[in-house]
């Protein structure tokens, strides 16, 4: 719980509706830097992948969050230590 907490003040401050979605994932990475190395190290990259950003841009705003497209990329460092609630059912 503690993570989506993080997430959801995370994204309050580093998203805005009128950037790009290159900055607003360049912003979320700043924003992880220091307390979260691992969205610190995909928010970076994505915001430089222009694959990655044409198909970010072909969604709906509210779904360009970077907490979405992290909640469904696998980790880097493996499986995350405790599955959401909805992993568990």
């Amino acid at each position: 719980m503690v993570i989506w907490n993080y997430l959801a003040a995370v994204y309050r401050t580093s998203w805005h509706a009128a950037r790009s979605v290159a900055e607003n994932y360049r912003a979320f990475a700043q924003d992880a830097l220091g307390r979260s190395p691992i969205y610190e190290s995909l928010a970076g990259p994505v915001a430089e992948d222009t694959a990655i950003l044409r198909f970010l841009g072909s969604l709906p705003p509210e779904k360009r969050q970077p907490n979405l497209l992290f909640a469904v990329a696998p980790l880097p460092a493996g499986r995350a230590s405790r599955p959401g609630p909805a992993a568990r059912r």
